[in-house]
């Protein structure tokens, strides 16, 4: 098979991965429509229940719009450069699949670092109260000493109201946990067509690398193509990673609790009841996927980074082996149909 064929099988398959990334995110997203309002209607919920002051996000969603924005100027812009404006129709489609890529990460953001700073505040409330079982403010029942019976009934008080917080807490971050449950539903198949096309361009550009025309300010260029490639991935996974290890952290706060006011002297049914809460909540603690194919943390991008290489390694051997053949045969793709 000729140079020219295997370039154009090899050009089609990324350029009909774009066209169904991007034209079948339009009926996903439409049938996915009351799922979405969902999830932002209990986001909403959630902040008044937390008492939450909705924050002005102009400023900030125009500094993150106006990033994106550079991003992707940046990377059609070395793009084009490098593949001197040919094959103008496969790039025009993944151009627009990489503009809706970009849309669909702000959307991400949006949700996700709700999410994020509601588990924060959660936290932040957990948090000082750990601090007064710190400095001894509140103790089990039987370390309870106070002369004084309106003192004691006064601490005892503090104590209960601090528990029915704690469960109020709880309650919230498991409505936190369910609502993020649903967005990754709506969000994992995205994902998953984003890793996958991320993944292989940098397959493309890895083995690029290896090809002849790889030579001076060319070498640079793909270079950056590639850092661009896992900024997107590792951009995308970030906020992930970060409200799931914001909602266990949580989990830690609650045992502290638990731990602090338990005591071997007595049976506290109130206190017992913080261990149903612990298991309740290490069950409903965020796992987000990519539609259950594989977890969405720092992991999957030394997964992706792994099987890229592999695969590049691979389309090299194929070629050292028909070069020891004699045959005239390449995989990598060459400027005159890029």
């Amino acid at each position: 098979m000729s140079i020219t064929n295997y370039t154009k099988i090899g050009h089609m398959m990324l350029f009909s991965a774009n066209i169904m990334s991007t034209f079948s995110r339009f009926p996903y997203y439409f049938w996915n429509r009351n799922k979405f309002k969902k999830v932002v209607v209990k986001m909403q919920q959630i902040q008044r229940v937390l008492g939450m002051e909705e924050e002005s996000y102009t400023i900030k969603n125009l500094v993150i719009c106006s990033v994106f924005l550079c991003y992707a100027a940046l990377y059609i812009y070395i793009d084009l450069i490098l593949n001197d404006y040919k094959s103008i129709t496969r790039k025009l489609a993944q151009y627009i699949n990489l503009i809706m890529e970009l849309y669909e990460c702000l959307l991400i953001y949006k949700v996700i670092s709700e999410m994020y700073k509601q588990y924060h505040f959660i936290n932040n409330k957990m948090g000082s109260d750990i601090g007064f079982l710190a400095i001894g403010k509140l103790l089990p029942i039987s370390k309870m000493k106070a002369k004084n019976k309106n003192i004691k009934k006064i601490k005892l008080q503090e104590r209960d109201n601090f528990l029915n917080r704690l469960t109020v807490y709880s309650d919230v971050h498991m409505k936190i946990s369910k609502m993020g449950r649903m967005a990754n539903d709506v969000f994992g198949i995205p994902i998953l067509y984003t890793l996958g096309i991320r993944f292989m361009l940098i397959i493309m550009y890895g083995h690029l690398l290896s090809y002849p025309i790889a030579v001076g300010i060319k070498i640079i260029l793909i270079i950056i193509l590639i850092i661009l490639c896992y900024v997107h991935i590792i951009y995308l996974i970030y906020w992930w990673v970060r409200t799931a290890d914001e909602g266990k952290l949580t989990l830690s706060y609650i045992h502290k609790i638990w731990n602090s006011l338990a005591s071997n002297d007595e049976v506290d049914v109130r206190v017992n009841h913080l261990q149903l809460i612990t298991v309740q909540l290490s069950n409903s603690r965020p796992e987000f996927t990519a539609f259950d194919l594989f977890q969405i943390d720092w992991p999957a991008v030394l997964m992706l980074t792994g099987a890229a290489s592999t695969y590049v390694v691979i389309l090299i051997q194929f070629e050292m082996a028909a070069a020891a053949k004699g045959l005239n045969i390449t995989l990598a793709p060459d400027e005159s149909i890029l």
